[in-house]
């Protein structure tokens, strides 16, 4: 019976006990309960690790709202601003690449520049080749230079005006005035087929031939006096379709400080030992030419007019 009784005392102290300890700790901060909760055996840290685990896990990952406004705002902005240049270098930037034709050359010559610096004198079977300038000045005026007018009898400076709408413009400096008018290259086809070179046809040759070894690029044999003298380095290119092409490049820069090429375009035809060769310009005039007599030794071009060497095209 005393046995008895002291356990039922015992159980009723520490639950009495157990009771104030908890109405105790509901008076004291976070940290305080969290020891009195160890005291009695509970892993309080664990278990706020594994909330704080699985609150990460079930929380998905959102892009706000204001982020996804800016973006969107950041990319009308670009297109409205790129957009704006693109209409303004279109319509209301000055320069003068594309094709334009002038009342000074003959029907069939055009001017051709592009965005890069290049411009061509192009009269189909024939051009010229080298770079030019093009400049706005302080007080809003514009001007274009290019030493490759030297080429056909121009000086290499003008001052440029604008027609309404980039659809004409004038060249003019103390000697001369040019108008110029936009244009476009007519279509330009070689028949290599047909033969159409006088001398070809007084000597009754009709039909297109090669010469296997012929084909390819040839370029000039020029000693060093020669290249000191300023002559022209000239390259040669024979295709297997009877098109070909000769070019001329005339390096001025240790005199006058620039250079320029002169290119033609032209067909052919191979008969006992010697090179027909035709060219034609968009106005229909042609122009012929023949290296009479040529030899080839291994990688060597041997004309009456010099030597060239077999290059990589």
């Amino acid at each position: 019976m005393d046995t008895e009784n002291k356990e039922i005392l015992t159980e009723e102290n520490t639950t009495e006990e157990l009771s104030e300890e908890a109405t105790t700790t509901l008076d004291v901060d976070t940290a305080d309960i969290d020891a009195e909760l160890q005291r009695y055996g509970v892993d309080t840290e664990s278990e706020a690790e594994t909330e704080e685990e699985e609150t990460k896990k079930k929380k998905p990952f959102i892009i706000q709202t204001p982020v996804i406004i800016a973006a969107i705002c950041f990319v009308l902005v670009a297109c409205i601003v790129f957009g704006t240049l693109g209409v303004y270098n279109l319509f209301f930037r000055k320069g003068i690449d594309g094709v334009w034709q002038s009342d000074v050359f003959a029907e069939g010559v055009y001017f051709v520049f592009d965005k890069k610096g290049t411009v061509a004198i192009d009269a189909g079977g024939m051009r010229y080749e080298g770079t030019y300038i093009f400049e706005e000045s302080e007080d809003g005026t514009y001007s274009v230079k290019s030493d490759l007018f030297y080429a056909v009898q121009m000086y290499t400076d003008h001052t440029v005006t604008f027609g309404e709408g980039k659809k004409s413009m004038t060249w003019s400096n103390e000697y001369y005035t040019i108008n110029f008018t936009k244009s476009k290259l007519p279509d330009y086809k070689i028949d290599a087929e047909t033969i159409t070179h006088a001398s070809a046809d007084e000597m009754g040759i009709t039909t297109f031939k090669t010469d296997e070894a012929l084909v390819g690029k040839w370029t000039e044999q020029l000693d060093e006096s020669s290249v000191q003298m300023g002559y022209p380095k000239r390259t040669l290119v024979f295709e297997k379709d009877g098109t070909g092409s000769e070019r001329y490049h005339f390096d001025l820069t240790a005199s006058y400080g620039f250079e320029y090429d002169a290119v033609s375009s032209f067909k052919y035809t191979v008969h006992n030992g010697s090179v027909y060769i035709t060219s034609e310009s968009y106005s229909g005039e042609k122009m012929d030419s023949v290296i009479e007599g040529y030899s080839i030794n291994g990688n060597t071009l041997i004309t009456p007019d010099g030597k060239y060497t077999k290059a990589d095209k």
